[in-house]
């Protein structure tokens, strides 16, 4: 009792990070998935576009942020991660030929770590 008040309970916060973590290794796993570094995600690409054409957009469980998949007016299809700050952690897209492989993931993403 007397350690919860001086001690806080990080569980929380190291699960959030954990999820959110998780998710981001997960999308740099898929097969010709190009993702922005750190300097690039938080330019336009990281930004929502009103070009775009919003397919899904993914809360997580543990309200650590969202995912956001739209795809662009040429048919590319592209994935944003955002914190629960609305700061863009992961920004990247694939080509036509591996959308099946993206679209797989975040199918397994959404199971997992989404509010359904």
């Amino acid at each position: 009792w007397i350690t919860k008040i001086i001690l806080p309970d990080t569980t929380t916060i190291i699960s959030k990070t954990k999820n959110l973590e998780q998710v981001l290794e997960q999308l740099k796993q898929v097969e010709g998935m190009t993702f922005f570094d750190e300097k690039t995600k938080n330019t336009k690409y990281g930004k929502i576009s009103s070009n775009d054409i919003k397919l899904e957009e993914l809360e997580f469980k543990d309200k650590s942020g969202f995912l956001f998949l739209s795809k662009s007016v040429f048919g590319v299809y592209h994935i944003r991660v955002f914190d629960k700050n609305k700061i863009c952690v992961f920004a990247g897209y694939v080509g036509w030929i591996h959308v099946n492989g993206l679209i797989e993931q975040i199918d397994l993403i959404s199971q997992k770590f989404c509010i359904q």
